[in-house]
């Protein structure tokens, strides 16, 4: 059993044809990617002949084209391949996960960090490693490492209106003077299983910022936070409703101003089964609850160690608690 791939690119109507010949009895039952980044005035990628037993994705490709079609099947077996995930003219086509890193971040995002498709319903985003950069999404995602080596260094993740929805799993954030996740105006979102490493030095730092949103799940999440002279927190919630911060750990280590959580004007929430532990030489708020109510604070493992002040947990203008 043979097949023919062909990739086929044409320009000022001269065309240059490339063949790959491959005999399928030697890749039956493995999946061969073909993978190209194609710019050119006149361009398609076509794949013609008899193929058949084998499946042949063609993935991950970037196609910038006049053709009237970016990609043509052509085959007896239209079923023996793939064809997803590929943007043609700027289009994103048959998308179901992307692995981003460093090198392809910016066919992705943009410049300022904005995903650059819009009106998809939801897609997954496979995050390997990236380096200095802010990521902005505005619309449902699932966000996750897919199992691969995973290291943000030195990256903001923005949640923003129009990203409700999404849930962000298994990421692992290494940042000096910069904080990690910031959630403003969603809804229905989850952060399951993050390690955040931060440092500070010449910036106040957070690990995650949760302002006007609601029904937010923060589950079993790592978050470390060390700094000498400013300010560093862990989780700070202001103005939203129905939050649920369960079964994380929240360590900070700082010489001048410490905060292990903070809630502000925060309403019908749960706060359950955590971790705080503040530990140095300044002045620590283990968790400081402000003009909030009908919270459920039980169960939290509160440590604190300082030859300063310190507050193991501080309610101000706030009613209706639950606490055990």
């Amino acid at each position: 059993m043979k097949g023919d791939f062909m990739l086929q690119e044409k320009k000022n109507e001269k065309e240059e044809i490339i063949k790959i010949i491959s005999e399928i009895d030697e890749i039956l039952g493995t999946r061969t990617n073909v993978r190209k980044k194609v710019n050119s005035y006149d361009i398609k990628c076509s794949l013609l002949g008899m193929v058949a037993g084998v499946m042949i994705p063609i993935t991950y490709n970037n196609i910038t084209t006049n053709a009237a079609i970016g990609i043509v099947e052509n085959i007896t077996d239209p079923f023996s391949n793939v064809v997803r995930d590929n943007i043609v003219n700027g289009v994103f086509l048959n998308y179901s996960g992307i692995v981003i890193s460093d090198d392809n971040f910016y066919v992705y995002f943009n410049e300022n960090g904005y995903f650059k498709f819009d009106n998809i319903k939801s897609i997954v985003l496979v995050i390997t490693k990236l380096s200095n950069k802010d990521m902005v999404i505005n619309q449902k995602m699932t966000i996750l490492n897919g199992g691969l080596v995973n290291i943000l260094s030195n990256v903001t993740l923005y949640l923003v209106s129009g990203a409700s929805g999404t849930s962000i799993k298994s990421l692992n954030f290494k940042n000096t003077d910069k904080s990690a996740i910031v959630l403003n105006d969603v809804n229905d979102v989850t952060l399951e299983q993050i390690n955040m490493m931060l440092t500070s030095k010449m910036k106040d730092v957070f690990g995650i910022s949760i302002n006007s949103s609601n029904n937010i799940n923060i589950v079993s999440n790592d978050v470390y936070v060390t700094g000498e002279n400013r300010l560093i927190q862990g989780i700070l919630l202001s103005h939203s409703n129905n939050i649920t911060i369960n079964n994380n750990s929240v360590i900070l280590e700082g010489n001048k101003t410490a905060k292990g959580i903070v809630i502000n004007s925060v309403n019908v929430s749960n706060l359950v089964n955590n971790t705080i532990h503040i530990q140095g030489n300044g002045v620590f708020d283990i968790v400081l609850v402000d003009n909030s109510n009908n919270l459920n604070i039980s169960y939290n493992n509160l440590i604190a160690r300082s030859t300063k002040v310190v507050s193991p947990l501080e309610i101000i203008n706030s009613n209706n608690f639950i606490m055990n």
